[in-house]
C-alpha cells in the first residue's frame, strides 16, 4: 500500500516531538517551543487549521495521551509531559491548564490513559506513575535506566514498562512481577501483545 502526501500542517516554531489522535478528524501535537496545537481540517480536503495553541509548560512538551469524555470532563482531557517533569491536564477548548500533576523528578517521557481513565506515566527518573483522580496511587519503582514508555493491559490487569537499558517490566498491583531481557537498546515503543508478555518472560523481579 502507498500513501501520497495530502498536507502539510505548519504552525510550530522548532521540532514536533508527539502527535496524537484527538477527536474525529482532529489531532494534537507538541513541540519543543514548548506549545501543544489542536488541529481540524479546515474543510477544503486539503488543508488543515490550528484550533487552538496551548501553553503552560516551561520545556519541551514530549508526550501526549488523550482521555475521553467523561461525566466530570464531557470534553474529554488532553494530557501533556514535558522536560520539565510535569504533566498537565487541557480540557479541549481552554489554552491554559485545568491541572498539573507533579511527582517526577525529570522528563515525562509517555503517558497512557486506560479504559477506565487510569493514567500511567513513565519518566528519565527510572520510574513510572499511576495516577486516578488528579493523585499518585501508585509508584513503579524497579528500573535501573530511564522509563521511556508504558501501556496498560486492562484485560489481564497489569501494565508493561520499557526503559532504555532494553528491559520490559510486568507489574501487576503495582509490584513488579517479570521482567524481560526484550531488546539490546532502549525500548520507545508501547504497543504490546499479551502473549509476549507472558510467553517470553525470562525472570521474576
Amino acid at each position: 500500500m502507498s500513501y501520497n502526501l495530502s498536507a502539510i500542517l505548519e504552525g510550530h516554531t522548532n521540532d514536533v516531538r508527539c502527535v496524537a489522535a484527538y477527536s474525529g478528524d482532529s489531532l494534537v501535537s507538541g513541540s519543543r517551543d514548548k506549545c501543544l496545537k489542536l488541529w481540524s481540517p479546515d474543510g477544503s480536503g486539503k488543508g488543515w487549521t490550528t484550533q487552538i495553541t496551548y501553553e503552560g509548560h516551561t520545556h519541551y512538551v514530549s508526550c501526549i495521551a488523550v482521555m475521553q469524555p467523561n461525566d466530570t470532563y464531557p470534553d474529554g482531557l488532553i494530557y501533556t509531559g514535558s522536560n520539565d517533569s510535569r504533566i498537565r491536564a487541557y480540557v479541549p477548548h481552554k489554552t491554559s491548564p485545568d491541572h498539573e500533576l507533579q511527582g517526577h523528578s525529570a522528563n515525562v517521557a509517555s503517558l497512557f490513559v486506560s479504559k477506565n481513565q487510569t493514567l500511567l506515566s513513565s519518566s528519565w527518573d527510572t520510574t513510572a506513575r499511576v495516577w486516578l483522580n488528579q493523585k499518585t496511587v501508585m509508584t513503579l519503582k524497579d528500573h535501573e535506566a530511564a522509563v521511556w514508555c508504558g501501556v496498560i493491559l486492562s484485560e489481564v490487569g497489569v501494565m508493561v514498562t520499557g526503559a532504555a537499558d532494553g528491559m520490559l517490566k510486568v507489574w501487576k498491583a503495582g509490584a513488579c512481577k517479570a521482567t524481560i531481557k526484550a531488546h539490546s537498546q532502549s525500548i520507545r515503543g508501547k504497543t504490546f501483545k499479551v502473549q509476549f508478555v507472558y510467553l517470553h518472560t525470562v525472570h521474576t523481579c
